[in-house]
């Protein structure tokens, strides 16, 4: 009888990243933006981005939407569209375009945010030597603005998938689901990685 192989994994890195922050990547942990000037506004390509094989299992690559942008994002989307039900266009009803967008049920682009917190735990069940079964959930949130930060609104993706040992390295396929899908933001309620060399 094959005896199965249980790993349980969980990450929680500790540290900051400065002015010149990139997007996180491995097994979790916080990041925070400290620009050198007050005054100054970090450029999209610096910001920090979730979702993904990576970060948050739940999401597609890099579409999370700031927690402290989803109000906003919301009333623009309502505003939009009742004044489109109302026979009026997007453009004589006043929207703007990420209302527009999510009145019409797609998903705006992320801006990125200058903080976030990513928690992940794994549990992996050995089926045979090359290929494991596993079961995840990913606790995490990002935000625009350092200072709106709270603990309580990280949000929970849970998931399983199959790891599988190759000649190439290991590769990954993950069916991850958003437990709380904001319909908003017309967030997907699963998403679904394949990824070579994360483990």
């Amino acid at each position: 009888m094959n005896r199965a192989a249980l790993a349980l994994l969980g990450a929680l890195a500790a540290g900051a990243c400065g002015p010149q922050a990139a997007p996180p990547s491995g097994p979790g942990g916080p990041g925070r933006i400290y620009p050198l000037d007050p005054a100054s506004r970090t450029i999209v390509p610096k910001r920090f981005f979730l979702g993904g094989a990576g970060t948050m299992r739940g999401y597609a690559e890099e579409v999370m939407v700031a927690q402290d942008l989803r109000a906003g994002l919301a009333e623009q989307s309502n505003h939009c569209a009742s004044s489109i039900a109302s026979g009026h266009t997007a453009g004589q009803a006043g929207c703007t375009g990420p209302g527009a967008t999510l009145a019409s049920g797609r998903q705006v682009v992320s801006e990125g945010g200058g903080a976030f917190l990513v928690l992940k735990s794994e549990l992996r069940i050995g089926v045979s030597r090359s290929v494991e079964l596993g079961f995840f959930v990913d606790l995490g949130n990002l935000w625009a603005n350092p200072a709106s930060f709270r603990l309580l609104d990280l949000r929970p993706n849970a998931g399983t998938g199959l790891r599988f040992v190759t000649p190439v390295g290991p590769a990954a396929l993950d069916i991850g689901f958003n437990l709380l899908p904001d319909p908003h933001l017309n967030e997907r309620l699963w998403a679904l990685h394949f990824t070579i060399g994360l483990f």
